[in-house]
């Protein structure tokens, strides 16, 4: 090699997910020469920084989309991915209603995450005729920007028809000073979308007259 020649050697290498995850890839090449007995090493370092584009894609589901009763469950599905191309840390999923909040620690370019969360339909889901919950997925990106996504999802009761008749006593009238049932079950001849009215899917009450302070009404069987 004659002082001042230039001599080029190229090399290739094919990038890998790890290096976009890294931020970088760094690479060192050290030339080295014995001149007048002596060795003489010379090194110079080349970065190549990668483009980061992280993004990600909030799912969110709910089964069954309707209710009619007490005691029924509701299954809220969040689904995570990511859509970007650099791998996402300590990703912060939440689901409001079911008070849920956890930590994914990794997520990978192009990897997903899915979890199932369960609700108990109450009383007040029906009197309120709606239930609303709202799911939602943050994280910092490697990038140093802030990442948010959230879908709010609302469903709706639907009501049966109750037809509830009048119940006649005047064959099993109960004497006022002895007492006595004067209705087995108020609900016998009622119906609840066509069938026959169980009571754990009702609620009654007895309106108390004035007039007649002694009626009193079981709840648990709708005996009067």
């Amino acid at each position: 090699l004659e002082p001042r020649e230039p001599r080029i050697y190229t090399r290739n290498y094919a990038t890998v997910q790890n290096d976009i995850d890294v931020g970088s890839v760094v690479n060192t090449v050290t030339a080295r020469t014995i001149f007048q007995g002596q060795q003489i090493t010379r090194s110079a370092t080349a970065t190549a920084t990668a483009i980061l584009d992280p993004s990600i894609l909030f799912t969110y589901t709910v089964d069954p989309d309707a209710y009619n009763t007490t005691g029924t469950t509701i299954n809220y599905t969040l689904r995570v991915t990511n859509t970007g191309n650099v791998r996402l840390t300590n990703l912060l999923v939440r689901d409001e209603l079911t008070n849920y909040t956890i930590t994914i620690p990794s997520l990978p370019a192009g990897g997903n995450w899915q979890v199932i969360r369960p609700y108990v339909t109450t009383q007040d889901d029906l009197i309120n005729g709606s239930i609303t919950n709202e799911g939602s997925v943050e994280v910092v990106a490697p990038t140093g920007e802030t990442l948010r996504e959230s879908e709010e999802i609302t469903i709706f009761a639907r009501f049966n028809e109750l037809i509830a008749n009048d119940v006649d006593v005047r064959d099993n009238l109960v004497n006022g000073y002895t007492g006595g049932v004067a209705v087995n079950n108020v609900t016998y001849n009622d119906s609840l979308a066509g069938a026959p009215v169980r009571l754990q899917d009702v609620y009654i009450s007895l309106v108390q007259a004035a007039s007649h302070p002694g009626i009193t009404l079981n709840t648990s069987n709708g005996r009067v």
